[in-house]
Order: structure tokens, then sequence, then C-alpha cells
């Protein structure tokens, strides 16, 4: 038996903690394979490693698209470009806007599968037969409008920079609530 669990990446900080660290024992109790989406913030919480143990624990991350040092990863590029042939006839779809699409959700595979989404229903608006680039900037204007509208540029924009240009967790010295913070809201993935 498997049981997938959809959204519970979108849990409110302190409602995912509730599940995943004080009743972690009720999602372990079903004699079945279990696969869940995870808030990355509150694996980046310091409890995490309180409970970490009891999952016998495969976490699929974000899908990494570029090295450290900015080279594309054609294995991750392909995959998610079968994802989106998976959902969208490939005639329907040029490539350029499809890895328009895979740049722009960096990786997130929810912003990937909703920019093409929102792609579709702009086109069927438009009476497009083929989603192009431009059909998709506008899907993702949407969502970028969305994120500097709730982000705080006096608390983080420095923060943010520092990350992109640092791009190594190990050299990086940033502290874990704000961490925490920028990648609760995906500032930061």
């Amino acid at each position: 038996v498997l049981i997938i669990i959809d959204d519970l990446d979108k849990l409110e900080t302190q409602f995912a903690q509730r599940v995943f660290y004080d009743n972690s024992d009720l999602l372990l109790l079903p004699e079945a394979k279990i696969v869940y989406t995870f808030p990355l913030d509150t694996y980046y919480c310091a409890d995490f490693i309180r409970i970490k143990d009891r999952y016998e624990d495969q976490f699929i991350s974000v899908v990494n698209l570029q090295t450290a040092d900015g080279q594309q990863l054609a294995s991750s590029q392909n995959a998610l470009t079968k994802l989106i042939a998976r959902r969208i006839d490939h005639s329907l779809v040029t490539k350029e806007a499809a890895q328009y699409a895979i740049n722009m959700s960096g990786g997130l595979l929810r912003d990937l599968v909703k920019f093409m989404q929102d792609a579709c229903k702009l086109a069927l608006v438009d009476n497009l037969s083929v989603i192009e680039q431009n059909t998709v900037d506008e899907a993702v204007n949407d969502y970028i409008t969305d994120y500097y509208r709730v982000f705080d540029f006096p608390a983080y924009i420095d923060k943010v920079k520092y990350i992109a240009k640092t791009k190594n967790k190990e050299d990086m010295k940033i502290d874990n609530q704000t961490l925490v913070t920028l990648l609760r809201f995906l500032f930061v993935l």
C-alpha cells in the first residue's frame, strides 16, 4: 500500500511542527509506504534533528537546475522537460516556453506545474494554438508580483544577495531564523 499526502508543504510553521514533531508517531502508524510533502522551512528548524531518526526518510528536494558555479545541469533540465511533456502535448508548447518555465521555477516542481497550468489557461482565454514564452512570462509575472508584495526588502535584501553570491551553505553566515523565514516564503530554495 502506498499513501500519498500532498500540500503539507503549505502548512504554517507552527502547525507543521505539531504534525511532524509532536505527533510524528501518528504518521508512522500505518503499515504502508507514505509519501508526503514537507515544508522546507520546517526541515531547517532546530527541532528537526530531534525527530529525524523516527522517519525512514528520503527527502526529494528542489531539483537543482545548475551547479554552484552556474553550469546548467542537463539531466535536471531533461527530467523537467519530460515532466511538462507528460502533462501537455509537446506540440502545444514551444521548447523556449518550457525552458523558460523550468528556469523560472527554480526547480520547485509545484511552481513549474502551476506556471504551465496558468499558461494553459491564458492560452485558452487568448485562443492561442501554441504556448509561447510570452504566455509563460505572463503567468510567471503574477507570481513575481505576489513575492514582491510580501518580501521585506529592508530586512532581507542584503541577505538574499549574500546567499545568491555565496551559494555554498557551508560558507554562509546567516542566522537560522532568517534562513527559515526566507525558505518559508520561497525567497531562497
